[in-house]
């Protein structure tokens, strides 16, 4: 890096499994994690075979499945194979823990009516960010990024989704938020309902999808 005129920004000695730097060659950052091997099998093991549906696993099991060696090319392809075949049941797991939305998503004509935008903002990405991990779910697909970076090329390569799915979700998101918008997002989580139930009939949605749609009453007290 010396010989290239880089320079170190940052570097975090090991700590939690995990050491990292961050640096500049040629006016380009590079972020780099770095982790033990038996770290990897660890995740592979509790994510594949232990079913522990944890999204930062996910994350760097992605980041296996997509990586390129340098050295240990052997290594590198022996712990990939582990991860050809993406449970069932961590698919069905995963399902069954992000299937329902939070109490907060029946207040949203309320919150939108009151221009409460900061909590209907964070209402709303709390159930995109579930409809988003139960796709890559019925996809077979781990998570690239626990924030979902690179979202339009993730999206892009998933096949089992709603139709125009991410043109429809980024519109919500464009200019100032209406009722129509709303009707939107729901439209997404019945069809992303509908995609469950077509791929897994045993998995029982009715309470799930009665709940989605519940919103709360208006106050029509007279003044």
């Amino acid at each position: 890096m010396k010989e290239r005129g880089g320079k170190v920004l940052d570097f975090f000695p090991f700590e939690d499994e995990e050491w990292s730097e961050s640096y500049i060659v040629s006016n380009i950052k590079y972020e780099i994690s770095n982790f033990r091997t038996r770290t990897f099998q660890r995740v592979i093991d509790d994510l594949l075979i232990k079913l522990k549906a944890d999204i930062e696993k996910q994350v760097l099991l992605a980041s296996l499945q997509s990586g390129i060696p340098l050295v240990g090319k052997d290594l590198f392809k022996g712990l990939r194979r582990q991860m050809d075949g993406y449970p069932t049941e961590l698919t069905i797991y995963l399902i069954k823990e992000y299937k329902e939305v939070t109490n907060s998503w029946h207040s949203r004509y309320g919150l939108l009516e009151r221009n409460d935008w900061y909590l209907l903002l964070q209402v709303l990405f709390s159930v995109e960010k579930n409809i988003l991990i139960v796709l890559f779910a019925l996809n077979k697909e781990f998570i690239q990024h626990p924030g979902f970076k690179w979202l339009r090329k993730s999206v892009n390569a998933l096949k089992v989704k709603p139709s125009n799915f991410l043109e429809r979700l980024e519109k919500v998101h464009i200019g100032q938020l209406t009722m129509r918008d709303l009707q939107e997002l729901e439209k997404l989580l019945v069809e992303t309902y509908r995609l469950i139930e077509r791929a897994y009939p045993e998995i029982d949605l009715n309470e799930v999808k009665q709940k989605s749609m519940l919103t709360r009453p208006k106050n029509n007290k007279q003044s």
